[in-house]
Parts: structure tokens; C-alpha cells; sequence
């Protein structure tokens, strides 16, 4: 077994420089090993049970762990800490999450939300933090950012096909309580109508990629018929039954979508399609050497 000290430094380089009383326990170490460990190192008492180790630069991403390890359960981080995780905002003065209604925390501790519908929450690991989804985050901030910064932050992670409008319209559903409501609904629909040229603009770069390294040129919007049903191929070298997809900002944007893509692609794949999925966050490089593998 490693020494307690070696096992401690490895979950803290994993964990913000924070680890937990209870992960030395499932090591192997007693009680009494872990507290005299405690009494005589280079560790911090956060919480009680939770570390923090002083050798490691101590962040905001620390405190957030740290909270996390002492809820443990049925929690979020969200809003301004969210959107710090998610590198849209700088640091924030505090520490926010959304806890399920039938919890209660010290408001010192953090500043806590609470919703009745925590069990349908989607949610995100990051760096081994819990977040709400990214959609989320921005929405809930409405009210602390000018209309024009939440709209700039939209079109920045719609543009780079990180997320759709349908997407924030979701959650919108969900937010029943948001001041704004009215105002999102509106914008999200103006940017609904406003960015519908961005996934034939993503294909265009498809297609100017595949040019510019002399790949032999696809059939655009190929259509192929597969047991009785018809589907519209983005591009395709039909001889040799390869596809490639381009998946734009909507891709996957509600449960439907998702389920008829399944199906789609089941059915291609039985029939022998080679499926080559692009997005706009790959470099051109990436989509060019996809491609060119897939013909070889």
C-alpha cells in the first residue's frame, strides 16, 4: 500500500488540491493514522473531513471542490461559477450551486439556489466538477449582464457549434422563475431566424476544405434509399459508400433529433455506409485527415 502522504498528494493533484478524510478510509488507512496525518503535515482543514493541501497553489476551483466533497449530493455548481469553469467570465467573488429543495446549507458557506426539479437537471463534468449545462449558466445570469453580453455569448457558442438556440430554449422551459423570461424568449427567437445560415456556412467549409487538399471531390446532398426511407447524405462518394456528415450548431439540439440521427445511422451503417462525423470546433486539418483516411 502507498504512504498515506503520496496517496493524499495524488488525489489533491486530481481534485483542485483537495481530498477527503473518507477517500484515505477507502485506502485503507484508520482513523487514527488519517488524523495523525492531519496533525502533523502540510494539509489545511477546509471542512470538516475535507483537505486541502498547502503545497499546491490554492483556486477558485479548490473552493468549488472543496464544497462540492461537503454536499456530496444533489448539487450543481452554477450560474457565475459555471460560467468561470466554462471560461466565459473571470473569477467570481463567490461560490454558487443549485441544491434539490429538500436540502439546507449556510448561506456562508456558498450562495445556494433551489429548485424542486433537481432530478431533471442535465448536467456537465468538468474537470471533475459537477456544472448545469452551459445554457443554463448563461440564462440564469441574465439579469446580472446587459441583453447584448448574454446575445454575444450566444452567437460566440452557437457559431462554434458548442450549442444551438434549441438548446437554450429548453432550458428556458425549465427556468419558470426567470425575470427575464419574456426578453430570452424574444432574443432566442430574433437569433433563432438570425443564425440559420451558419450550418450551410459550416458545410461551405466543408466543401472548401476537401478543395483546397485536392481530395477527390463528393456528391453534395446525396440522396440514398434504404428500405423504403429516404435520407439526404450532407456529402458522399456513393461508389464507395462513404458519407460525411456535417453536424452544425442544431445537431442533436432536442431528444427527437437525437433518436431519429440513431436511427439514421443504424440504418446506413447496416446497409454499409462508412459515416464520417465533422463539427465546426475541428480544425481544418483534423476534417481534411478525416476524410482523406476514410478514402484510402
Amino acid at each position: 500500500m502507498h504512504s498515506i502522504d503520496y496517496i493524499a498528494t495524488t488525489l489533491s493533484l486530481e481534485q483542485h488540491g483537495i481530498f477527503t478524510k473518507k477517500q484515505l478510509v477507502q485506502t485503507g488507512y484508520t482513523l487514527g493514522q488519517i488524523n495523525h496525518y492531519a496533525n502533523n503535515s502540510h494539509i489545511h482543514r477546509v471542512f470538516r473531513g475535507i483537505y486541502y493541501m498547502t503545497i499546491i497553489e490554492k483556486s477558485y476551483k479548490s473552493k468549488l471542490f472543496a464544497v462540492s466533497c461537503l454536499i456530496a449530493r444533489n448539487l450543481l455548481i452554477s450560474h457565475e461559477s459555471a460560467l468561470y469553469i466554462y471560461g466565459l467570465i473571470k473569477e467570481p467573488k463567490c461560490i454558487e450551486v443549485t441544491l434539490d429543495r429538500s436540502r439546507r446549507i449556510s448561506n456562508q458557506i456558498c450562495k445556494p439556489y433551489y429548485v424542486n426539479n433537481f432530478s431533471k437537471l442535465k448536467s456537465n463534468c468538468f474537470e471533475n466538477l459537477n456544472l448545469v449545462t452551459l445554457e443554463r449558466a448563461i440564462l440564469t445570469c441574465a439579469d446580472r449582464f446587459n441583453i447584448t453580453k448574454i446575445e454575444k455569448m450566444i452567437t460566440q457558442l452557437v457559431a462554434s457549434g458548442k450549442s444551438g438556440i434549441e438548446n437554450f430554449q429548453c432550458e428556458l422551459e425549465l427556468l419558470t422563475h426567470t425575470k427575464h423570461r419574456k426578453v430570452l424568449s424574444q432574443l432566442l427567437e430574433k437569433l433563432k431566424v438570425e443564425l440559420l445560415h451558419i450550418e450551410s456556412m459550416f458545410e461551405l467549409r466543408v466543401q472548401n476544405v476537401i478543395r483546397e487538399n485536392d481530395l477527390r471531390e463528393p456528391v453534395k446532398q446525396y440522396l440514398v434509399k434504404i428500405n423504403g426511407r429516404n435520407f439526404r447524405l450532407d456529402f458522399a462518394y456513393p461508389d464507395r459508400k462513404i458519407c460525411i456528415e456535417a453536424d452544425g450548431f442544431a445537431y442533436h439540439s432536442t431528444k427527437e433529433q437525437l433518436l431519429y440521427d440513431q436511427r439514421r445511422q443504424n440504418a446506413l451503417i447496416l446497409d454499409g455506409w462508412t459515416i464520417i462525423r465533422v463539427t465546426p470546433s475541428m480544425t481544418d486539418r483534423e476534417i481534411a485527415n478525416f476524410i482523406a483516411n476514410a478514402l484510402v
